[in-house]
This record gives C-alpha cells, structure tokens and sequence, in this order.
C-alpha cells in the first residue's frame, strides 16, 4: 500500500474513532467529507475503500450498508485487516457480542494480536464498555501476553469498577455526560485516575484549566449526574482538578504495583455476591 493511501486511510480512522469513542453520528457535511476522503482510496484500493465505507456507515448508524460494504471488502482481499474493521463497525453499532466474535476469529492470523487487543481494551475503557475490556484483558492471559504497561492500567482501573459493584449501565453515559462538558467548555482530554476510600469509587480527572472553569466543570457535572435516573451512584464520586506535584502517572503505576502485589491480579475470579 502507498503511504498516501496509508495517511488517508489512518485519517479516516482517526476520525471515525472520535465518534466511535464519543457515541456521536456525524451531520451531514462531515459524512459527505468522509465519504469523499474514502472515495480517494477508490482506484488503487478498493477493498480499503470498502471497509473505510463500512466504517462511515457505521458511525452513521446504517448497519445494512456497513455490512455491505465490508463483504465487498473481504472479497476484494483476503487480508485479515478487513474482518477487523468490520468488528470495528459492529462494535460502534452496539453488536459487542457480534463484534467479539469477529475480534476472536483473527486473533490467530493477526501479525500483532497484543496491541491490537491493547488498542481494543483502550477504547472500550475511554468509551464507558468496561465488560468489553474484560472480554479483552481474558483475550490477553489466554494467549499468555506480555501486557503493556498502559494496558496493565486499564485492566487495573477496569477492576476497581468491578469492585465498586456500581452498574456497569451507567458509564458510558457518564463518559458521554464528560465529552460533552470537555467539548463545551474546549479543554483536552484530561489524565485521570480511579481509586476506592471506604467502598467509594472516586474518579479524578486532571487539567489545565484555569480554577474558575474547573469549577464550573464540576458544577455542571455534579448537576448532570444527580439527574441521572434509575442509578444508584451514591459511592460514585466524578470531579475536575488541577495537577498537583506529582506525576499522575506515576501514582497510578505505584497503585498498581501496590495492588499486583496483594493480590493475583491478571488472574482474579469475580464475584457476583453481594457486597
């Protein structure tokens, strides 16, 4: 493949993660710019303008077309990159269990299953799906990976929520409810890092916002999430704040090594009792 063909196909993707990620269909304008984007791959590659199609049609919510589009795709070629953009498609559809199906029947022909599960568990997590990210890790120790450091931080924060024993329902509209207030008020996308106090799940998310419109991010938000009916989030604490001293980053990793060493982490078993 040309590098132009690689920029413009990774541009596409770029752009389709975004509304993936955010649970956003694109407007008019921005489906025809990306189907003009996807029409340049036309002459030279096909089959990669087929599934760049798929994947459009996925964001805009069009499952009939999305698969169309990536059957035409796996018979233009055969290259397993394919089967993964249409797992891609099902998940942004809402077809988890269609899309872990797929995801499962390339592990053994893709050149980098790891970092392509590490890509899949960092999606999963940043969009509120944190079965799928479980699904995933259980991907990762069944074929007995070296898992990245930044993946291990996922996992970790995945099972402080399963610990939390607050329903998974509620996150990706959590996530929804932050994009939304990130996007309003313009700042990026802020580090972050959970912990539990006393059966508490607290979420901190870091920037570098000026003090006043971090409190008006946190305003709006705590506003947000009391309307938020049909869920007990009593023990879940969101809020903004400002970096302090120390390395985010560093903290978490420490928390994780506290946590690995207490307990056999990669292989915990859940469990469904109540608390």
């Amino acid at each position: 493949m040309s590098v132009d063909s690689t920029n413009i196909f990774q541009k596409l993707l770029d752009q389709i993660y975004v509304y993936n990620l955010n649970e956003t269909h694109p407007d008019t304008f921005n489906s025809l710019r990306l189907e003009k984007q996807a029409k340049k791959l036309d002459e030279r590659h096909p089959d990669l303008a087929a599934s760049a199609r798929g994947l459009i049609a996925a964001i805009q919510g069009n499952l009939d077309e999305s698969d169309r589009q990536h059957v035409l795709a796996k018979k233009l070629s055969r290259h397993p990159h394919h089967k993964m953009y249409q797992a891609m498609s099902l998940r942004i559809l809402g077809e988890h269990e269609c899309s872990y199906f797929f995801m499962q029947c390339i592990m053994s022909v893709m050149p980098d299953p790891v970092g392509l599960l590490s890509s899949e568990i960092s999606l999963a997590f940043k969009s509120g799906h944190h079965i799928e990210v479980t699904r995933y890790h259980h991907e990762l120790l069944r074929i007995k990976a070296e898992i990245p450091i930044n993946t291990q931080l996922l996992i970790y924060f995945n099972h402080l929520i399963d610990l939390s024993k607050i329903s998974l329902d509620v996150f990706p509209k959590i996530r929804v409810l932050v994009h939304s207030l990130q996007k309003t008020f313009k700042i990026e996308e802020p580090e972050f890092t959970l912990e539990i106090v006393d059966k508490h799940l607290y979420c901190w998310l870091t920037t570098e916002a000026d003090p006043n419109t971090i409190t008006q991010l946190n305003t709006q938000l705590a506003s947000s999430i009391a309307l938020m009916t049909g869920e007990n989030l009593d023990r879940y604490h969101i809020g903004y704040r400002a970096p302090d001293d120390k390395d985010t980053k560093s903290v978490n990793i420490e928390a994780l090594h506290n946590f690995v060493h207490d307990v056999d982490f990669y292989r915990y078993d859940y469990d469904d009792d109540d608390e």
